[in-house]
């Protein structure tokens, strides 16, 4: 009925049969140009955040080194503190996930 008569006004759209071709050239060197970037913006944020996660050892590692041999109880908070400190840039940095759970069994 009505819908039809909406439908009948629209012309026929047609391309010429030679630039099929070239538009879907453009759109996969398109979508393959998008994808190296995407996986590139990936690769750099692994380095980054390998490097945080190297930083962070070393900091555990080093700041052991201060405290007495003897003070065992310092030296595991000093290590619980820099493990929470890299599972919560995690929780930061994903923004989905629940900072009290994640860090529940390290801090308490």
């Amino acid at each position: 009925g009505e819908r039809g008569a909406y439908l009948q006004d629209i012309p026929d759209l047609t391309l010429p049969k030679g630039s099929l071709g070239p538009v879907t050239a453009f759109l996969g060197l398109l979508l393959v140009f998008r994808t190296n970037q995407s996986y590139d913006r990936w690769w750099e944020a692994r380095k980054i955040w390998g490097g945080m996660l190297n930083r962070t050892r070393d900091y555990a590692v080093q700041g052991l080194t201060w405290f007495d041999e003897k003070d065992l109880d310092l030296k595991k908070q000093h290590v619980r503190y820099t493990q929470a400190f890299a599972l919560a840039l995690k929780v930061h940095l994903r923004s989905d996930e629940d900072m009290k759970k994640e860090l529940t069994g390290v801090l308490t």
